[in-house]
């Protein structure tokens, strides 16, 4: 019975033992109204269950199958290189002044983080 939608179920319980036709009707009803009949597919109406069940296959691996499409390549592009300098100071820490202007310097209205808090709220404790 787990199956089963949970209403059914506890009104079936409510109802008792003594009410199998309300379940059962309850069931036939709810397989009735699930049941999948046939399909239209170009404008005829296909009922056979191996064409059916073809034809839903064929629909949702065509409607989730990645397109291909040729990506752009970087052949003959030359990047330059980074100094050791540069290199230094991309991987150095943050100091705390600079966490402490890069969010003064933000709209403290924004949506909050994943945290719960917007910046309003961290400039009004006013650490970082």
């Amino acid at each position: 019975m787990h199956q089963y939608h949970p209403k059914t179920i506890r009104n079936y319980h409510k109802k008792g033992d003594k009410n199998t036709r309300y379940f059962h009707v309850v069931v036939n009803w709810r397989r009735r109204m699930n049941s999948l009949k046939g399909i239209e597919k170009d404008g005829v109406w296909i009922q056979e269950p191996n064409q059916v069940k073809y034809e839903v296959s064929n629909y949702f691996s065509n409607k989730f199958s990645e397109e291909m499409w040729l990506r752009p390549t970087l052949d003959g592009v030359q990047f330059s290189k980074i100094s050791n300098e540069q290199r230094i100071l991309l991987t150095q820490q943050f100091g705390g002044l600079e966490i402490k202007e890069a969010v003064w310097s933000c709209d403290g209205s924004k949506s909050p983080g994943p945290d719960g808090y917007n910046f309003n709220f961290i400039k009004s404790i006013g650490t970082c």
